[in-house]
């Protein structure tokens, strides 16, 4: 796979390891939110393609929304997914 400039995302196997790792870190789950941040979350229900068993599927998706007062931005972050029985 290759960036629009023609050179490779990624130049060995072990970046792509070094990212996994890193995007795979345990972060404490009690992180303090300062006062006055309102933090909301919503559900989804939607057909997403399973690449693994190669079928689309109806999956639950849980959002964390949050104000984030210092930028003036809401924050969107996928929590979980899970398919729907």
């Amino acid at each position: 796979m290759q960036r629009p400039g023609g050179e490779p995302f990624f130049n060995n196997l072990s970046e792509v390891r070094d990212m996994h790792r890193a995007a795979n870190l345990q972060h404490p789950t009690s992180v303090a939110f300062p006062t006055g941040v309102d933090v909301r979350w919503e559900a989804e229900v939607r057909v997403q393609w399973n690449e693994r068993e190669r079928v689309a599927e109806e999956q639950e998706l849980i959002y964390e929304v949050s104000w984030i007062s210092e930028i003036g931005v809401w924050r969107r972050f996928l929590r979980s997914r899970r398919k729907v029985q």
